[in-house]
């Protein structure tokens, strides 16, 4: 990446940040993802929370819970 380049930033919404197809589809590419290139944001939009939940989180560089944000709300979260 050039000097004055900023990371590429990937934002993912999902119910699915848990226990599930997309977890083991997912993870492995978010947990291996190269941080100097890529910054990840993952919004969720569950209550629960498993050991996946953790990983997922523990993967991204912003999480955000957003079950019950409106979709203006969710848009504002994004800088």
């Amino acid at each position: 990446m050039a000097e004055s380049a900023r990371p590429l930033r990937i934002g993912f919404l999902s119910a699915n940040f848990n226990r599930h197809p997309v977890a083991f589809l997912a993870l492995p590419l978010l947990e291996n993802i190269d941080r100097a290139e890529c910054t990840v944001l993952l919004y969720s939009d569950r209550f629960d929370e498993d050991q996946f939940t953790a990983r997922f989180k523990a993967a991204a560089d912003v999480w955000h819970g957003v079950g019950v944000t409106s979709d203006d709300d969710l848009a504002a979260l994004s800088p």
